[in-house]
This record gives C-alpha cells, sequence and structure tokens, in this order.
C-alpha cells in the first residue's frame, strides 16, 4: 500500500476487487480469499452499486470523470455493509467480484483509490465456449427474486431494468455480463457466438488498459490456467495481499479445485465457428501470449 493513502473505506479495511472477463474464475478465486479470517466476502456480484446515479449510462464502462463524492461515498458505505464485516474487527480486506468493473477500473479506482486489483485472465476460447452457454441459459425465477432483494431502495429503478433484462429475449437473457459499448447493436447484427468473443475482448483490452495506469504494487495478475494447475499460483496471491493465514487458504483450495475443462471448445466449434470467434479475439489472445 503506498505511502500515507488513506483507507476509502474506514479503519484498516483494504478494498480488494477482483476483475476478469465472466467466466474467467473470479468467482473460484472470491471463494478461495474467503478461507481467509483476515477477508471479508461480498458473496455476489453488486454491479448496481457502481451504477448509482447513473442508472442510465448506455453501458458499463463508466469513465472516471462522472464521479462525483456523493457517489463515491455510497459505493464505499455499501461495500461495507454488504460484506458484514463485525463492529470489532478494525483490520483486513473487503472483497468484491462484480464482473462489469473490468470496463470500469479507472472508475473504481477513482472511488476506492487504496483498493488492489486482482485480475483474472483466461484463455479466450474458452471464456466464449462457456458465455455462450450463460447467455443460452433460461433465467432461474428464484434467484432473480433473491438477489433483487439485496437492491438498495435508492436503486430500484436500477433494479427493475435489471429484471427487464433477464427475463428478455427468446432465449435466456438479453444481455448477459459486461455490457461494453456497442453491445446493443451487436447482439441484433451478430451471432451470440460473435458477441460473447467480442464481449472478452472489449473486457480484457479495456482492463489491461486501465491497469497499465496504476502502481505495479497495487495489482497482480492471475491466469486461469495455472490458477486450478499449480497451488503456488494461490500462494502468490496470498503473499500479494499479506494473508497470515495461507495454510487455511490453501487448505480450501484443495478441496475445492475446479474441474479442467480447457480446450471444450475444440470438440464443439466447427472450423468455421472457430473463425468467427478468432477474427474478433485474436489480437487481445496474441497481446497474452495464448497461441
Amino acid at each position: 500500500m503506498q505511502s500515507g493513502t488513506p483507507y476509502s473505506l474506514g479503519h484498516e479495511l483494504h478494498p480488494v476487487i477482483i476483475i476478469g472477463a465472466g467466466r474467467s474464475g473470479t468467482k473460484f478465486v472470491r471463494s478461495i480469499l474467503a478461507a481467509s479470517r483476515m477477508c471479508w466476502i461480498i458473496p455476489y456480484d453488486v454491479g448496481y452499486i457502481w451504477r448509482y446515479r447513473n442508472e442510465s449510462y448506455p453501458h458499463d464502462a463508466l469513465p472516471p470523470e462522472i464521479y462525483d463524492e456523493r457517489i463515491a461515498r455510497f459505493i464505499r458505505r455499501q461495500l461495507v455493509k454488504l460484506a458484514h464485516v463485525p463492529k470489532h474487527h478494525t483490520q483486513g480486506f473487503i472483497v468484491e467480484k462484480s464482473v462489469p468493473n473490468t470496463l470500469r477500473v479507472a472508475f473504481v479506482n477513482a472511488v476506492l483509490p487504496d483498493a488492489r486489483f486482482l485480475h483474472l485472465i483466461r484463455d479466450g476460447r474458452d471464456v466464449v465456449e462457456s458465455a455462450v452457454r450463460q447467455w443460452n441459459q433460461n433465467p432461474d425465477p428464484r434467484y432473480l427474486l433473491k438477489k433483487i432483494r439485496y437492491f438498495p431502495f435508492s436503486n430500484m429503478r436500477y433494479a427493475f431494468w435489471y429484471l427487464k433484462n433477464m427475463i428478455g429475449g427468446k432465449q435466456g437473457t438479453s444481455v448477459w455480463g459486461p455490457r461494453y459499448p456497442g453491445i446493443e447493436d451487436d447482439v441484433r447484427k451478430l451471432s451470440t457466438l460473435e458477441v460473447c468473443a467480442r464481449q472478452w475482448h472489449f473486457c480484457l483490452q479495456t482492463a489491461l488498459d486501465d491497469l497499465s495506469t496504476l502502481p505495479p504494487d497495487r495489482q497482480l495478475t492471475v491466469r486461469y490456467e495455472d490458477l486450478i494447475s499449480d497451488e503456488n499460483t494461490v500462494e502468490g496471491v496470498c503473499r500479494f495481499l499479506s494473508l497470515p493465514d495461507t495454510e487455511d487458504v490453501l487448505a480450501y483450495y484443495r478441496e475445492n479445485i475446479l474441474r479442467d475443462t480447457r480446450g471444450k471448445w475444440q470438440q464443439l466449434w466447427s472450423s468455421a465457428e472457430l473463425q468467427q470467434v478468432m477474427d474478433h479475439i485474436a489480437p487481445t489472445l496474441s497481446r497474452l501470449n495464448y497461441t
């Protein structure tokens, strides 16, 4: 942490923001960190909080220019509240994971200038294959009602939009995941496969560009492929946060390691479908050294 940086969440609570395109392993990392007694987890995505007073903004890539202190105070209060930090605890980490934050790292940084960022990246072909299934999956009404209960009253306008979006469309959601600029037009013109490819591309390019402006000691990039194959990657996350109970985190990791589903797209896509995807993601794959 930079010397002299104030604690934006109060006391000595450090915000940890997990970012990554949908289906990149961010939820798993959140669960791993929950095993530490120093981490208080917000157990679900809270993108609606980050959209406070900007509910009508056309996409999730909120620029830092729309920041104001009223918005920041609301977001900070909600994060502390939703993490359920015990009153007698004044040190530790509040861990938040909302996938759309991948498109607005600079805005998040304006709200939480002391935040540390964990950036999850995964082979875009595997992400797209998984994301397509999410787009085509029918929404679970019980999950929607459960989630909507946690929307603050001040966010009710966004809550109604969220419900309308989730139940819209002939197959599943109208738009699933981060809303990059222009996604609505793409949904009308392109196949779901291509939209998911563009969604991954926008998320990665935007996050990489935004993170490049932040100090190296406030960010750590983790590859999904390393996460599920080498527990040293988890130890590296613990070192990054200086967690005192690495063994507890590793024990959870060993008991809950994800099944390896890499390369599933090779059995599912035709050569034409693969080319459709690669037309949109090839430069980003190259930038990340995926072959």
